[in-house]
């Protein structure tokens, strides 16, 4: 079935993305690095939201082991902060957004949280509309301000994408939608399903994103003038409605 915001596969088909990997996995076909290039940085950034969601989604059959407070403390916090940090987003942002997830740490380390309220935290974090909002705010940074696109359109671009990214957090625009979107600049892949961002695009490739998004939003009918996205009260939406069940002792 063909995608409704996609490119033909068999027009114009951009190149296959390749896995980011992972620290201490290598390919015979790969060159020693030897500086931090505008790609590597790229790179970086794709690799760390395909890391987390990585490790969310091979943890997730272990949610209730008994060493998970552990692993969300020790391995999972951190490769969420490293996540957010790519995004790039208002300083007043990020510190709030770090600052609760310290939180959190602490308190399910402290078992003042539940498994089951960590769990949906990751769930309304990771498999919920703040995750395709993100990608268009990461899509935004590393692959429109760089190209060769001209500054109205640019601009334009910037419109269209912060419509996408509403009508995904406040779920106007279907998530089978916002994944036809997004399977423009990347694919779903492996027996987890993550999903491998390309790590650079065409100018052709970054305005058939900009478009799929843009008619996205038309269809949710999502308007044009509407205020940029607060990550940081977008998060705490997510996390607090995950907490809205029983707490450890009820």
């Amino acid at each position: 079935m063909s995608n409704p915001y996609g490119i033909d596969a068999h027009q114009n088909a951009p190149t296959p993305p390749r896995q980011i990997p992972i620290d201490g996995e290598t390919g015979s076909d790969q060159a020693p690095a030897t500086g931090m290039s505008g790609c590597a940085k790229v790179a970086i950034g794709c690799g760390c939201l395909t890391l987390v969601m990585i490790v969310l989604m091979v943890i997730g059959g272990y949610w209730f082991a008994s060493n998970w407070r552990r692993v969300a403390t020790d391995l999972a916090i951190p490769l969420i902060k490293s996540g957010i940090q790519e995004l790039q987003l208002p300083d007043d942002q990020q510190q709030r957004i770090t600052q609760r997830l310290d939180t959190i740490a602490e308190q399910y380390k402290e078992g003042e949280i539940s498994d089951q309220q960590i769990a949906r935290i990751f769930q309304n974090v990771f498999e919920g509309p703040l995750m395709p909002a993100g990608s268009a705010r990461f899509f935004e940074r590393v692959h429109l301000d760089p190209s060769g696109l001209d500054e109205a359109e640019k601009e334009a671009a910037r419109t269209t994408i912060r419509r996408f990214a509403r009508g995904a957090i406040d779920e106007s625009i279907p998530r089978e939608h916002t994944s036809a979107v997004l399977d423009t600049i990347s694919q779903v892949q492996g027996p987890n399903q993550q999903r491998v961002f390309r790590e650079s695009l065409s100018d052709d490739e970054v305005r058939a994103f900009v478009a799929a998004a843009g008619e996205a939003a038309d269809d949710a009918g999502v308007p044009e003038d509407i205020p940029e996205i607060n990550f940081a009260d977008e998060w705490d939406n997510a996390i607090d409605k995950a907490l809205e069940g029983p707490t450890p002792g009820q």
